[in-house]
């Protein structure tokens, strides 16, 4: 393998230019490869985080409603509740209607409601 000297090549983090290496390099030390891909990750953590938040709460308002005995709801309150309805773990089409899911619960939704808010065998398919 031949190591060419590439004045116009730029480090993808600081923006130096690479002076050696192989022609496909992309940072010009591991310094600046770590923070580079260790500010990626931190990006997906939050995004990772917030989506675990969402799921965690809208389990537990659905949860709530089923040991309350309520098995629909008005969409509008439940999103006052905090229920965030773009979240789910699952979502499956059926010929009527479309089942969802946050994890052990299952819903269905219409334009305005949440019903058949019911727990499931987690066995069951």
């Amino acid at each position: 393998m031949e190591y060419k000297i590439n004045p116009t090549k730029r480090c993808l983090e600081c923006g130096d230019p690479i002076q050696y290496g192989r022609s496909d390099k992309k940072f010009c030390c591991e310094a600046c490869k770590n923070r580079w891909h260790n500010l990626r990750a931190r990006e997906f953590l939050k995004v990772h985080s917030r989506t675990i938040h969402a799921l965690d709460k809208n389990y537990k308002i659905l949860d709530d409603f089923i040991l309350r005995g309520i098995t629909s709801v008005d969409l509008g309150d439940a999103i006052q509740w905090g229920f965030n309805p773009d979240v789910m773990t699952s979502i499956r089409k059926t010929r009527l209607r479309t089942e969802i899911r946050c994890y052990d619960i299952k819903y269905y939704r219409s334009d305005t409601r949440i019903y058949s808010i019911e727990k499931v065998n987690l066995s069951e398919k």
